[in-house]
């Protein structure tokens, strides 16, 4: 498994700030990948995962804060 999060990384890595490492990239994307997935396991649910899947997408491109004013 750590060979496919660190290539992930490494793809991601000229989009990213400067500063983040291509292992660090990876790392937070399969930590987001997990949670979602447990969160469903613990939950015991099996609901469309689609919301959940778009939100770590923009969380993960766009971050979280929101834009700053002025």
């Amino acid at each position: 498994m750590e060979p496919l999060i660190r290539a992930r990384g490494e793809v991601l890595e000229p989009l990213a700030k400067e500063g983040l490492s291509s292992e660090f990239l990876g790392l937070a994307g399969f930590g987001m990948i997990f949670a979602v997935a447990l969160q469903g396991w613990f939950r015991d649910r099996t609901d469309d995962l689609s919301a959940a899947v778009s939100q770590s997408n923009q969380l993960y491109t766009t971050g979280f804060a929101r834009d700053k004013a002025g």
